[in-house]
């Protein structure tokens, strides 16, 4: 290969690569805003025992005092929308 047919980027290319370049900035940026599709709506009493990092008496004691919840059965639900409305409500 001779250096006649190594052809340098313009000033042009260079732009145009740099443009590129913040729009796959962009791109990820909001994909990173967007949630992840695994994240559960829908949670057990366990789990919401442990989003809230409390015991089952208290979670008891939280539903006496509003916080919605499903039940099926014997099954208790939480939509997790319902857990961050009752965060948001006791929140001083």
């Amino acid at each position: 290969m001779t250096n006649e047919e190594i052809k340098l980027p313009t000033q042009a290319d260079l732009a145009a690569i740099h443009r590129t370049e913040q729009k796959l900035d962009t791109i990820i940026n909001l994909l990173n805003e967007v949630k992840p599709s695994n994240e559960k709506e829908i949670l057990t009493e366990r789990e919401a025992q442990d989003y809230f990092k409390v015991s089952a008496k208290t979670m008891y004691n939280y539903r006496s005092k509003g916080l919605s919840y499903i039940q099926v059965g014997k099954a208790i639900r939480y939509k997790k929308s319902d857990l961050d409305e009752f965060i948001n409500k006791h929140t001083i």
